[in-house]
């Protein structure tokens, strides 16, 4: 019996382009992007950008890294205020329960018994 195949990328737009299918309006939709996008365009764009001046040394280019993760952190303020605090709050407890969900199973193949967190949620 084969083990069934891990979740790719491809997976992981799957389900980002459905949550954003479900957003009906433009605020909505450009907020979930914001949201969704600021964490790669922030720890990328620092990276490339202290790794130039590893190798350039110009200070250029650390104010650069500065200025794309300071940039990196309006998006996410951008984004909350567009898609709202409800669906905020909604985002972060489907991503903490899938955590959860992650921590179970991965506690379940090592001793067969449930973390702490679950032992009492009605999960």
């Amino acid at each position: 019996m084969t083990k069934p195949a891990k979740p790719n990328h491809c997976v992981l737009m799957l389900r980002l382009l459905s949550l954003a299918a479900r957003v009906k309006t433009w605020r909505g939709k450009l907020g979930l992007f914001l949201l969704v996008s600021n964490v790669p365009i922030g720890l990328v764009g620092a990276a490339i950008f202290t790794l130039l001046y590893a190798h350039y040394e110009k200070a250029i280019f650390i104010s650069l890294a500065l200025l794309i993760y300071a940039f990196s952190w309006l998006m996410l303020l951008a984004g909350t205020l567009l898609c709202g605090r409800n669906a905020v709050k909604n985002i972060k407890h489907k991503g903490h329960i899938r955590y959860l969900a992650w921590k179970y199973l991965r506690h379940k193949r090592s001793r067969n018994h449930p973390p702490k967190e679950l032992a009492n949620s009605n999960w």
